[in-house]
């Protein structure tokens, strides 16, 4: 297989962000009454789209509360942690964006999370003009786990899914890159963070925790890897 294109999800991928959206919903959380440890957020909504993980919320806490209330409670507070930081990169990603340059390896970004914050960090960066193609939770009717992301992408790429490789961080990304016949590898660093036990988090913790890496059509610990992966293709 020869890889034209390497398709990237954004949270857990390219942006170190699963303990910073953690620890805003624990916080929103928090003031009405409500625990929601990092290995509940893990296990059921990681990988979902911010109205996927409202609609989590209420469920599991049977909330009396109005749902579009939840969510601008919780963008709210995470408008106002954009404007004061950006998240950080998850490490190594830079590497791989300069390797697929140099290498005229297609990138696209395919997110469920909404046009603004997914801009936000790559502007922050500077990341835009790395992506040919950029496509977030506002662009499709359906998030992850189903496809249409990716087939948007396929689309606008120009390229067939045989053409192209996914990586992901969850199970829901897993499951929508392979229902549009991309081969997908788990991107499996996510409880392994350096800062991690900084703010109380078992980093272990992934022991405990089924995060569907099983689904992936090969799984990697680090970007590294993934760039090793490429090199052998291209030599090939």
């Amino acid at each position: 297989m020869t890889i034209k294109a390497l398709l990237l999800n954004c949270d857990g991928t390219v942006f170190d962000s699963d303990i910073i959206y953690h620890q805003l919903w624990h916080s929103v959380l928090d003031d009405l009454g409500l625990q929601l440890d990092f290995a509940d957020y893990a296990r059921h909504l990681l990988g979902m789209s911010i109205p996927r993980q409202v609609a989590a919320i209420v469920r599991q806490f049977a909330l009396a509360i109005n749902p579009q209330v939840l969510t601008s409670i919780y963008n709210h507070r995470l408008k106002l942690h954009l404007q004061q930081q950006s998240i950080p990169l998850v490490e190594g990603v830079l590497q791989t964006l300069h390797f697929c340059r140099h290498h005229n390896i297609t990138l696209a970004l395919v997110s469920n999370s909404d046009k603004a914050t997914v801009l936000s960090g790559l502007y922050w960066h500077r990341l835009a003009d790395y992506f040919a193609v950029i496509v977030t939770g506002q662009d499709t009717p359906h998030s992850k786990p189903a496809p249409e992301g990716y087939q948007l992408a396929l689309t606008a790429l120009g390229l067939q899914s045989r053409d192209c490789l996914a990586i992901e961080d969850s199970a829901n990304g897993i499951k929508a890159a392979q229902a549009a016949g991309i081969c997908c590898a788990g991107l499996n660093r996510r409880y392994s963070y350096d800062h991690a036990s900084d703010i109380g988090i078992n980093t272990d913790i992934n022991k405990s925790i089924d995060t569907g890496m099983a689904n992936a059509d090969w799984i990697v610990s680090k970007h590294s890897d993934i760039r090793q992966h490429l090199l052998q293709q291209l030599a090939a």
